[in-house]
Order: structure tokens, then sequence, then C-alpha cells
């Protein structure tokens, strides 16, 4: 068995990384500007975002980086497209990844009331040690992330605030990442 490391911010930083922030923000700022270059009509919008998610791949493949990773931020983007392409409203960009927070809300409120902690596997993969009650804090703190992003998007997502739903996904996804992954290691470290 590899031993495993001591968690760090720096290592952590390492793992979130550019790609990933530019992966959670440039199609939805991209769509936004679409957005408000057409008037308010959101195909341009869904353009701009899917073009933004395209040219990212092909960067991101020509850097020969995780396809995975490439395949998982297009789709989502194709997803977000595909919503506003079937409804015809703008705020539907943002159902996707609405229903997805909410998803992995319950997700991870069943596996604390189950004691299976959804982030059991990844503290292993990502070498952290955690005894139960580390990986249960730590499952906490994410389920708390994601209680968040459903608490403040569900509102704006009723009330049909385009704009304020595409800052809300910038400033609460890769802007608390990095806060958020600290906490998860102070709470597994707390509990080693």
């Amino acid at each position: 068995m590899v031993p495993a490391e001591e968690p760090s911010v720096g290592g952590l930083r390492s793992r979130i990384g550019p790609a990933l922030v530019l992966d959670a923000v440039l199609p939805p700022a991209a769509f936004l500007a679409g957005l408000a270059a057409a008037h308010g009509r959101p195909l341009p919008g869904v353009a701009a975002a899917v073009g933004a998610a395209v040219l990212l791949a092909a960067l991101r493949l020509a850097r020969r980086e995780g396809v995975r990773a490439v395949a998982a931020s297009t789709a989502f983007v194709l997803a977000a497209a595909l919503a506003v392409r079937g409804s015809g409203r703008a705020v539907d960009f943002f159902l996707p990844e609405l229903l997805l927070n909410a998803a992995l809300a319950l997700w991870f409120a069943l596996s604390l009331a189950l004691r299976r902690p959804a982030t059991a596997a990844v503290l292993r993969l990502l070498r952290v040690r955690a005894e139960p009650r580390g990986q249960a804090a730590v499952t906490g703190v994410w389920l708390a992330f994601w209680c968040l992003h459903v608490a403040v998007e569900t509102p704006l997502y009723l009330a049909g605030q385009v704009f304020w739903l595409g800052l809300t996904r910038i400033v609460l996804g890769p802007l608390l990442w990095l806060p958020v992954g600290w906490l998860s290691l102070r709470a597994a470290r707390r509990h080693h």
C-alpha cells in the first residue's frame, strides 16, 4: 500500500488547476455574453457557450490532457444547450447544474444517513488518510456546499434570474472550490 501523503492546500490547488476553473467559468460567461449581445435571445448565448466548450476541449486535447474531463465538461454544456433548445428559455441553461447539485446534496445526505460517506472513495483516491468520522466530516462539508448551491440557485431559477444564476455559478463554483477543499482537508486531518 502506498503511504498517504499529508494533505495540503498546494496539493489541492494542483488538483483543481486552471483547466477545471476555465471549464466551469468560460461556457456560462460566454452564454451570458451571447445572451446580452442578442438582447435576451437564448440561442446565440447557447452557441457562444457551446463554442467556448468546444474551444476548451480542443485546447485540452491538443495538450493531451484527460479525455474524461474534456468529455464531461463538454457533455455538461451540451446538456445545458439542449435544455435551452427544448424550452426556449434562457434560464434553463442552468437547470442541469441545479439538478446535479440537488442530486449531489441528496446523495451526500443519504450516504451520511447510511453511514457510508460519499467522500470515502475520493479521499482514498487522493491518498488522504481519514477515519470513518473524518470521512463523515468531509462528506458533511461537501453536503453543506451542495445545499448552499441549491438554496441559492433554486429561487433564482424559479424567478428567471439568468444573470444572477450565471454569476452564482461562477462565484459558488471555482471561487469556493479551494476554500471548501481546504475545509475538507482540515476535517480529514482532525479525525486522522
